[in-house]
């Protein structure tokens, strides 16, 4: 998955020899942090928050524009208010400071990091990265010209900016790619002399680890969409959910990958049958989007896909199934003891139709995709996991916010060593009946 945009606060010089900005929102644990900072005179700055973040220094360079010092630092951040001060050991007449914030699924890492580039013109423009790790890398400019009034290159997007007057002199601005190459930053502005950084980060994503999620309904063909970028490799599961004993989805299609359904569960929400089945693939390619279809003829469709870091292997292992009356604690489990100690473990929930709550997950879960109000048919749907490391029996559970019956299936993969399949076929099915 490729990293996305989240917040980003652009500042005014302050006369003083510090400046700070907060972030707003607060930031999300996880996520990527990144700071520049900026004095007028040749000075050391340093950098330090209300959170207590690992500040890790990208560059700091003096005699840039003349006789000014500028810096550039990341972090991973941590939950909580975070207001960051960027300071100066001298005593500059002007500091200046822009931050920003962006999502990913994994933990952000450094790739690339080339030394400053510097020239005079109307056009800035980092050093080279050099070749980048992985497809899915997040490149960050950081760029700044003398003449002011800086806009991003190319692809960039200015994303945080420290200006004078109304006019911006420095800048960050990113691009998001999916191929490795070499990239360099570029900005337009006044002329004047310029600097120029780019720096590189990829998200590493733990095997087994979740990347994203995507949900829709309809009737006959229905299709929901991995908005972020896929990344070969990963591991891609489908639940399809054929409803109110209209038809089933006869195929799984992408336009790109291979689709393998493991496991087909037949229960019921109240008196309503609800027809599960799980169908996984392995990304073959990087792309930008992937538009999944669960294909039938007929039927009314829940459908959910997520997407999972890649892993040795990701084979099917434990399930366990449960159509239960109505409550607003619903469980399912537990399966049989998982075969291997690293797997993930999938809990769905879908209420009977006309009935509509919202969904809860209890540690040690995650929810990671809702549907509360289903437009088509008037249902609710949902999944959570969790991501374990010893050998053991799994049970899911939802907490309700309305007391319905529920349709519910659990389903576990092996992340390391294959286990034996569960049935000659590989699929499971099972029929509850009122």
């Amino acid at each position: 998955m490729a990293f996305t945009p989240r917040q980003h606060v652009s500042n005014a010089w302050q006369s003083a020899t510090s400046a700070s900005s907060a972030y707003s929102p607060n930031p999300l644990a996880g996520n990527l942090l990144l700071v520049l900072g900026e004095c007028n005179s040749n000075q050391t700055l340093s950098i330090s928050d209300t959170n207590s973040h690992t500040w890790i220094q990208l560059f700091q360079d003096q005699n840039v524009f003349g006789t000014q010092t500028w810096a550039g630092w990341y972090a991973v951040a941590k939950a909580g208010a975070c207001n960051v001060t960027v300071s100066s050991t001298g005593s500059p007449s002007l500091t200046g400071i822009t931050i920003s914030e962006f999502n990913c699924a994994g933990v952000p890492t450094l790739d690339k990091n080339p030394a400053l580039n510097t020239g005079s013109g109307t056009t800035a423009s980092s050093n080279a990265s050099g070749a980048t790790g992985v497809a899915n890398e997040l490149l960050i400019g950081f760029m700044g010209m003398a003449g002011g009034s800086i806009v991003a290159g190319g692809a960039y997007t200015k994303y945080g900016a420290i200006s004078f007057s109304g006019t911006d002199y420095i800048c960050m601005e990113y691009d998001i790619v999916n191929a490795t190459s070499s990239y360099t930053a570029t900005a337009t502005g006044t002329s004047g002399t310029w600097a120029g950084h780019i720096a590189t980060f990829k998200d590493v994503v733990p095997a087994g680890g979740f990347v994203q999620a995507a949900t829709n309904t309809g009737s006959g063909n229905t299709t929901a969409t991995l908005a972020a970028s896929v990344t070969a490799g990963d591991s891609i599961v489908v639940i399809a959910d054929s409803i109110l004993s209209i038809g089933t989805v006869t195929s799984v299609t992408d336009g790109v990958n291979t689709y393998t359904m493991v496991a087909s569960f037949t229960q019921l929400a109240s008196s309503q049958q609800h027809i599960i089945q799980i169908w996984t693939a392995i990304a073959a390619t990087n792309v930008a989007s992937l538009a999944i279809t669960a294909n039938s003829s007929a039927g009314f469709i829940l459908l959910t896909a997520l997407e999972y870091g890649a892993s040795t292997t990701f084979v099917y292992d434990k399930f366990a199934s449960a159509n239960n009356g109505a409550s607003t604690s619903q469980t399912v489990g537990p399966t049989g003891t998982t075969s291997v100690a690293n797997e993930v473990v999938i809990s769905y929930i879908a209420t009977q139709t006309g009935f509509n709550s919202t969904f809860t997950a209890n540690a040690p879960y995650t929810k990671r995709a809702a549907v509360v109000s289903d437009p088509n048919f008037g249902a609710s749907f949902a999944v959570e996991d969790n991501l374990v490391s010893s050998t053991g029996a799994q049970t899911g559970s939802f907490t309700l916010g309305s007391s319905i019956s529920c349709a519910m299936v659990i389903v576990t993969f092996a992340l390391t060593t294959p286990p034996p399949p569960p049935s000659s076929s590989g699929i499971q099915v099972i029929l509850m009946l009122d």
